[in-house]
């Protein structure tokens, strides 16, 4: 679990008392979480639950400048952040596929 993840669990996870579909997500194989978020803390939240519920380390992805910004502090890769270049949006749609085939 990441130091960000760590950080969700304690302010916020202990605290849900309701969360619904979370008996949807599969304990093996590959899936995809597509959140729709209005703040910059729902990934973090989404990331910890996912974690809880399946035990592995969930992927999102970062805007560049997102992504750059928790590199310089070590904590993209970590966090599983996957990079949105808006010169190369096509190595972001590969590295989903690679993550997606090892499950």
């Amino acid at each position: 679990m990441t130091l960000i993840q760590r950080l969700a669990d304690f302010l916020f996870y202990k605290r849900i008392t309701t969360i619904e579909g979370l008996e949807h997500l599969p304990k093996d194989g590959a899936f995809i979480v597509a959140p729709n978020h209005v703040s910059y803390i729902e990934p973090a939240l989404v990331s910890t639950l996912v974690f809880h519920v399946t035990r592995r380390q969930p992927y999102s992805l970062a805007k560049d400048s997102v992504w750059r910004a928790y590199k310089k502090l070590g904590l993209a890769d970590s966090m599983g952040l996957v990079r949105v270049d808006p010169e190369n949006k096509a190595a972001c749609i590969d590295e989903l596929a690679r993550l997606l085939h090892e499950g």
